[in-house]
């Protein structure tokens, strides 16, 4: 996955980084690098980030886990 189309999966998600870097339960530096193309987006991450950006139903929420 291209960084520019990680960046447009989270923004049609309505996602910030550190919002996706909660749900991963990762640090923040792994997610900006994956925004900037410093670090691959995990295969299974990508196939995720592709089917929840989609969503037409707009029923994906953020969640936050304790």
């Amino acid at each position: 996955m291209a960084p520019e189309e990680f960046r447009r999966c989270l923004y049609n998600l309505q996602w910030s980084l550190p919002d996706l870097a909660e749900v991963l339960q990762c640090d923040l530096s792994v997610v900006e690098a994956m925004s900037r193309g410093k670090a691959n987006v995990p295969p299974l991450l990508a196939i995720w980030l592709r089917l929840l950006s989609k969503n037409t139903l707009g029923l994906v929420q953020t969640y936050t886990y304790n």
